[in-house]
């Protein structure tokens, strides 16, 4: 930093010139140490010391940032403001109000962008491996559940209690009106002999029944019976023989409203006899007779 002494009158002023942002700037100073008593009228000296020695060469300076620069002169000037400022001037007046001014007309639309173009498809993913075969299901209708196994399992898992998919029993239809007498017609002609049927041999007996501490709906029911010889696999034939109901004498024949629907082994030893039986009411029962036949 550069200085050289001047005076205003008595007072003594030094100017010290500063790189402010990078640029050269010359601050005045005062210097009250050096004050001198005036003689006469304020004047203006210049007093340039003489040219001292050489001085030596000093240490590199440290690198500052614009930041700290701005920030040492801003305190600088603000030290010593009272040299760069006048006193402070009078309020002024209040403004009249401007007017307003006229509204702005509407801007047009922009313009719409372009579509972008589609990005390209990707690639397929590899297929996956295929899955092991899954297990042959069975399913069959139980005395009290509808039942489920795998294919050449024993035991039967219940699915479902049959008392919870079957609906009330309906309601008697009306008695159908009666046949007016016909006419006594002409003997039909006899029909052609019929074809050899498929051999049987009957394997057994076995007794079906129920008795109904509930009441069970009408439908479909399975009832199992132990019987000697069966197989898995065979094909077997049921026949009712004589039958009980409601623990009554033993008639012959088979009862009405019953009727056999299928006859199968699906455990060794036992015969699955599915029937189709009417409304059984609390306390009621039936006893089948049925002569098992094996299909050959």
């Amino acid at each position: 930093m550069n200085q050289s002494l001047f005076w205003i009158g008595p007072k003594a002023y030094r100017m010290a010139t500063a790189k402010v942002m990078g640029k050269k700037r010359v601050f005045p100073t005062r210097a009250p140490e050096l004050d001198q008593t005036p003689t006469s009228e304020p004047e203006v000296i210049m007093m340039p010391g003489e040219p001292g020695p050489a001085g030596k060469d000093g240490e590199d300076g440290k690198s500052v940032t614009e930041d700290q620069v701005a920030e040492a002169a801003a305190s600088f000037i603000g030290s010593n403001m009272n040299m760069f400022c006048g006193p402070p001037g009078k309020d002024g007046k209040n403004g009249t109000n401007g007017i307003d001014g006229e509204n702005g007309s509407d801007g047009k639309d922009g313009l719409n962008g372009i579509n972008g173009s589609n990005g390209k498809d990707g690639s397929n993913g590899k297929d996956g491996k295929d899955g092991k075969d899954g297990r042959e299901i069975q399913f069959q209708k139980g005395t009290t559940h509808l039942q489920w196994r795998y294919a050449g399992d024993t035991a039967w898992i219940n699915l479902i209690a049959l008392a919870d998919i079957t609906g009330p029993a309906g309601k008697d239809g009306k008695d159908g009106i009666n046949g007016t007498n016909g006419t006594n017609g002409t003997n039909g002609k006899d029909g052609k002999d019929g074809v050899n049927g498929t051999g049987m041999t009957l394997l057994g007996q076995v007794t079906v029944g129920q008795n109904a501490t509930v009441a069970i709906s009408l439908g479909l029911r399975e009832v199992n019976a132990s019987l000697a010889g069966s197989i898995v696999g065979e094909r077997y034939a049921c026949f009712v023989r004589s039958y009980k109901l409601n623990n009554g004498a033993s008639v012959q024949g088979r009862p009405s409203g019953y009727a056999i629907v299928d006859c199968v082994c699906n455990t060794a030893g036992q015969i699955t006899i599915t029937l189709n039986a009417p409304l059984l009411a609390i306390g009621s029962s039936y006893a089948l007779v049925c002569d098992i036949m094996k299909v050959a």
